[in-house]
């Protein structure tokens, strides 16, 4: 639970969870997912139970999981988890302060 807020991180094999717990809402750039991967996107106010979460795209749809690059915004005030299925690609994951 390392990552922080502006930091850019990369989706292998592992999960990567975020400390977003000061933040009520949060922008999240996905950039390099091919290959018919996708990822998705949990919350917990815990850091240990998670639950699945709608992402926001920038079309304005609600979704749970992720197949293309884009710009998200999601309700944060929790641990995100971002995970990633399939072994087409290693897509960079960027976090933006909530506003």
């Amino acid at each position: 639970m390392g990552t922080t807020i502006g930091q850019t991180f990369t989706l292998g094999t592992a999960a990567v969870v975020v400390d977003l717990r000061e933040e009520e809402e949060t922008e999240f750039q996905i950039v390099g997912i091919a290959g018919g991967d996708s990822v998705t996107v949990t919350r917990s106010f815990d850091g240990s139970n998670f639950v699945p979460h709608f992402v926001l795209t920038n079309m304005l749809n609600d979704i749970t999981s992720i197949t293309a690059d884009n710009i998200f915004l999601c309700d944060a005030a929790g641990y995100l988890k971002f995970t990633k299925t399939g072994t087409g690609s290693t897509p960079t994951v960027t976090i933006r302060r909530g506003f």
